[in-house]
């Protein structure tokens, strides 16, 4: 009887044994996967992170090589201006010459009228009238030369100008507002299309744009890389509706 009660206790002890047991592994199973999963997304989030910095580095070197041809243009603008304020200096020292031959040639004349017409004097009035003339043609000359740089002093400030906008464009991450390209190829497979156009038409890398169709905005793109002509963006997800897609020849603006 006895040995009969100690064989149940044994067989319960087992069986509750081996129920603890099962539990215990499928805990044990549950976070083994939870601990894969977290490594999966940990992995994951590290290699958005790296090529995020590797974007951040290519747009510092892009912006340090704007600001250094912006500052290179600004000397090339204030040495245009001291040759232009130097033709200016010329050109008044000319003009003074000038009204000092003038002077002497009305002196001469006026001896030469008192006295006749001595041929010494002739020649001076001659030589006067000669180098008045070499002098009007050199001030012609000094003042088509004074025009020019002015022309070319005012066309760096326009390049200046635009490059300050390009760079403010870069660190704003923003593109030309002004923008009004077109899609050229659509990778519906992989998200992504590439646009008409790129640094050229003042595309910028991180910026966002718009594909209009007719007044509607149908989607809007992410902008990845850009080249001198052609451009990548990724089509932000949920900004296109699922009965709408893009096609190539659709019209991309800021």
């Amino acid at each position: 009887m006895l040995t009969n009660i100690l064989g149940i206790f044994a067989a319960l002890f087992l069986g509750v044994s081996a129920y603890f047991a099962w539990e215990n592994k499928g805990q044990y199973e549950a976070q083994i996967s939870e601990r894969q999963n977290e490594e999966r997304l940990l992995k994951k989030a590290q290699d958005k992170l790296k090529v995020t910095q590797e974007e951040v580095k290519i747009a510092d070197e892009d912006l340090a090589g704007k600001t250094s041809n912006l500052a290179k243009l600004s000397e090339d603008l204030e040495s245009q201006n001291n040759i232009v304020a130097d033709l200016e200096g010329q050109i008044e020292d000319q003009k003074l010459s000038i009204a000092d031959r003038k002077q002497e040639l009305a002196k001469a004349e006026e001896a030469t009228a008192n006295v006749g017409d001595p041929e010494e004097l002739l020649a001076d009035v001659k030589q006067y009238k000669a180098e008045i003339a070499e002098l009007g043609i050199q001030l012609t000359e000094a003042d088509s030369e004074r025009i020019n740089l002015e022309g070319t002093s005012q066309s760096l400030n326009n390049h200046i100008l635009k490059t300050r906008d390009t760079i403010s464009l870069y660190t704003k991450q923003q593109s030309n507002p002004n923008l009004n390209t077109s899609v050229a190829d659509v990778y519906g497979g992989f998200g992504f299309v590439t646009i008409n156009g790129g640094d050229a038409v003042g595309i910028v890398k991180g910026s966002t744009l718009r594909v209009v169709r007719g007044n509607d905005t149908i989607a809007k793109l992410l902008v990845t890389a850009v080249e001198s002509n052609r451009a990548a963006a990724n089509i932000v997800p949920d900004s296109l509706a699922s009965d709408t897609s893009v096609y190539p020849g659709d019209k991309v603006v800021s």
